[in-house]
């Protein structure tokens, strides 16, 4: 919503989220589906919660992918393939492929001894995954979202309409996104201006991230240069664009 409106505020309050959920796992802890309130009656030991689920960690790990690629942030980058390892070793059925939706758990009760592999799950993990892959360029993100993908062809049409989110990541993994790097200074109205302009291009999937102009490593290494007006740099597969400043150009030069 920040980037798509141009709100910077709105930014501020996802990356406040984003803190509290990072600073509940700090130290290795476990990520936990629910947080008691200290107000709630009922006091909070050692951060122990109700343990969290596939789709907790999936969109956690999402969030941090984001944030990094607002921020530049390398904590927030670090975070999500921390989180992503522990997806990994915690729901992915090593014999069938696929995640389950919950943790093997050998004191569990009644229906919460059965694991399931529901398909709106496995497609959160899919592009969360993607996500971590294009933030990262690591190939090891995207096989993992591929065998996920791929586990669960054979029974996504019994699900009807309720397949939409499954088809999306098919053709998220399939079909390379509009790859945009916007380097200016996070939050300034012309960096905004840009990102919003990469945001509503019409297509379905976008990869952005902001580099500050003071990251000069992350410059570096991708052959970017720092001016005194934010440039979007716009790449789609194999064809990258010269630098835009202007976001109107960006929209009818991408379009």
């Amino acid at each position: 919503a920040s980037w798509a409106l141009g709100l910077p505020e709105c930014a501020e309050r996802a990356l406040r989220a984003v803190d509290f959920l990072v600073g509940k796992v700090a130290g290795g802890a476990s990520l936990c589906h629910y947080y008691p309130s200290m107000n709630s009656g009922h006091r909070q030991e050692n951060g122990a919660g109700t343990p969290a689920g596939l789709s907790d960690h999936a969109l956690v790990v999402g969030a941090l992918a984001d944030a990094y690629g607002y921020t530049s942030q390398q904590r927030y980058l670090d975070e999500a393939e921390r989180l992503a390892g522990v997806m990994m070793q915690t729901f992915w059925d090593a014999k069938g492929s696929g995640f389950f939706d919950i943790p093997e758990d050998a004191g569990a009760q009644g229906n919460l001894k059965l694991r399931d592999k529901p398909l709106g799950d496995n497609s959160q993990a899919a592009e969360a995954l993607m996500k971590l892959h294009y933030a990262t360029q690591k190939a090891e993100w995207r096989e993992a979202a591929g065998a996920t993908l791929s586990a669960l062809a054979r029974v996504y049409k019994d699900y009807g309409e309720f397949a939409a989110g499954y088809a999306l990541e098919v053709q998220r993994f399939l079909y390379p996104p509009i790859e945009a790097t916007v380097v200016g200074r996070a939050g300034a109205p012309e960096t905004m201006a840009l990102a919003s302009a990469v945001v509503n291009l019409p297509y379905p999937h976008k990869a952005l991230a902001v580099v500050d102009p003071g990251n000069r490593v992350r410059l570096e290494a991708a052959g970017y240069a720092a001016d005194t007006t934010p440039l979007a740099y716009v790449c789609l597969d194999t064809v990258c664009l010269a630098p835009i400043g202007d976001p109107e150009k960006l929209t009818t030069t991408v379009t």
